[in-house]
């Protein structure tokens, strides 16, 4: 087994990295930066052209796709999501036409129709109402038939709530341990919306073990455990030895938040895959 991991510097490729390293899982990383390592390769994905010659000489047998354009706050609705739809179909051609075995692609829990609140792979509908949920899953489709053409098997991995460091600083989690820190004013959240966070490592150990096993189809990505944004903040609050009331006695900055949005991980589970880190561990031990 040789992966090639795109995104490899990114929050969730540099923990697949370091889940591929603890198996002992020769890799090559690919990202735009300068390679630190003789295990990575520098590569833009948007501007290559013509893979064929890369993969020839990594001869990798699997591909894990990490890499979109995930800046905080602009991602959602960015035309740059319309790029990676592009890069990512040559990409995965490319390596289907080398030989490739396995492709494990990020997915997102936005493509689902988040109505539904509880989201279960092949029974809730997708329905993605931003221009990131929508490209995905549309790229999803497109390497579908990619896949298909050469006989590989893919991973179509949706992702829901990862947390960890390394993740953008603006993100709930840091942002509300630097108001506790005293860092930064209070901000309103909606306290009773639920969501399924999951720690960076499990979403790595997840998506190795998918590509492992040659996982065939969608799976998410996700604790299976709903966990209510009150309750988080009361949490952090307790680590920091704050009040959490500079934070829930505020009008939520942003009143239209989905009241519950998890999804199920039986077919995580069936992979053997078990969640490593609790909520409570990965909150106490966040480095901040």
């Amino acid at each position: 087994m040789r992966v090639l991991l795109t995104g490899a510097t990114g929050f969730i490729g540099s923990y697949v990295a370091n889940d591929l390293e603890r198996h002992g899982i020769e890799y090559v990383g690919v990202h735009r930066g300068l390679a630190k390592t003789r295990q990575a390769v520098k590569l833009d994905l948007l501007s290559t052209d013509d893979f064929i010659e890369i993969f020839q000489a990594i001869k990798p047998t699997h591909l894990v796709h990490t890499a979109w354009y995930a800046e905080h706050g602009k991602y959602w609705h960015s035309d740059l999501n319309l790029k990676w739809i592009a890069g990512t179909k040559r990409l995965v051609e490319a390596f289907c036409s080398v030989g490739g075995e396995h492709v494990v692609i990020t997915g997102t829990c936005a493509e689902y129709d988040w109505q539904h609140g509880y989201c279960t792979e092949d029974v809730t509908p997708a329905n993605p109402n931003s221009l990131y949920g929508i490209s995905k899953d549309t790229t999803r489709k497109i390497v579908q038939m990619v896949v298909e053409k050469y006989g590989v098997s893919m991973s179509w991995a949706r992702i829901f709530f990862p947390y960890g460091h390394g993740e953008s600083p603006q993100r709930l989690i840091p942002s509300l341990l630097k108001v506790f820190q005293g860092e930064v004013a209070p901000f309103g959240i909606n306290g009773d919306c639920y969501r399924d966070l999951l720690h960076a490592t499990d979403t790595a150990r997840a998506l190795v073990k998918c590509a492992q096993q040659k996982f065939t189809g969608i799976i998410n990505i996700s604790s299976g455990q709903p966990v209510r944004l009150r309750d988080i903040v009361q949490m952090l609050a307790t680590i920091k030895q704050s009040d959490p009331e500079i934070i829930l006695r505020l009008t939520p900055t942003n009143k239209d938040g989905q009241q519950l949005l998890v999804g199920s991980n039986n077919k995580l589970h069936s992979l053997g895959w078990q969640q490593q880190v609790s909520l409570d561990q990965g909150l106490i031990n966040y480095p901040l």
